[in-house]
């Protein structure tokens, strides 16, 4: 699992919905989680490494200060993705690359597709290409990350809305729709709630980037709806 946005020291919660997608297949797969991260608490050009493991899964957590400058740092999570990547593949020759957000997994996984024809999967998150974003990916960047998902064997976005996003821009492997993961254990609608003179509970769990979560929207439908129901 190339994963380039993972919960880590530097952001706890960066990129949760993709381990609970990766939690699910615990106990059915040798797993290996790689994630790198850039670390302005640590020193020019020091990188650390922490590795943890739970039960099937083993992740590694590789952290690194390059520069301050952006196109630099992103370029040095790029190398150290390829090298780390290569490493691990050198040790449990894993027959399958599943790249979480495609910047900047997807090019190590291409790497090693290219040297010893491991197939890899894609799983798209970002709202980068989508219209109400307004820091939508530049062309250029659009045009890269089209080019290698299509070199993949299955590219998996978590929305209709982002699939067709995709292919509107060139998208030409095959699509599955896979939904980010909710436990129904915990989170399922049983008969008592919606008694008639019980209480409504509702729960929304998202950040505040108005484009691509809509509090606003998603307040204003409230309203209406208390407005209509008149609880």
């Amino acid at each position: 699992m190339l994963c380039s946005w993972f919960p880590n020291k530097v952001f706890p919660t960066n990129g949760n919905f993709i381990e609970k997608h990766i939690r699910l297949l615990q106990g059915r797969y040798l797993i290996q989680i790689l994630n790198v991260e850039h670390d302005p608490a640590l020193r020019f050009f020091e990188i650390r490494r922490e590795t943890s493991i739970t039960g099937t899964i083993s992740t590694h957590l590789v952290y690194a200060n390059f520069s301050n400058i952006k196109v630099i740092r992103n370029l040095g999570r790029i190398l150290l993705m390829i090298y780390y990547t290569l490493t691990l593949y050198k040790k449990h020759r894993f027959s399958l690359i599943h790249v979480h957000i495609a910047m900047p997994g997807v090019l190590a996984a291409l790497f090693l597709k290219w040297l010893h024809g491991i197939p890899i999967v894609l799983s798209v998150h970002s709202s980068g290409f989508l219209d109400i974003d307004p820091k939508q990916y530049s062309k250029s960047l659009r045009k890269l990350l089209v080019w290698a998902a299509n070199q993949t064997s299955r590219v998996c976005p978590v929305s209709e809305a982002l699939a067709t996003a995709w292919i509107a821009n060139g998208l030409k492997a095959p699509v599955t729709i896979i939904p980010n993961t909710v436990n129904v254990q915990i989170f399922s609608p049983k008969p008592k709630d919606f008694q008639k003179d019980a209480p409504i509970k509702l729960l929304h769990i998202s950040n505040f980037h108005a484009a691509s979560k809509n509090i606003r929207g998603l307040l204003g439908a409230l309203l209406i709806l208390q407005k209509r129901a008149s609880f």
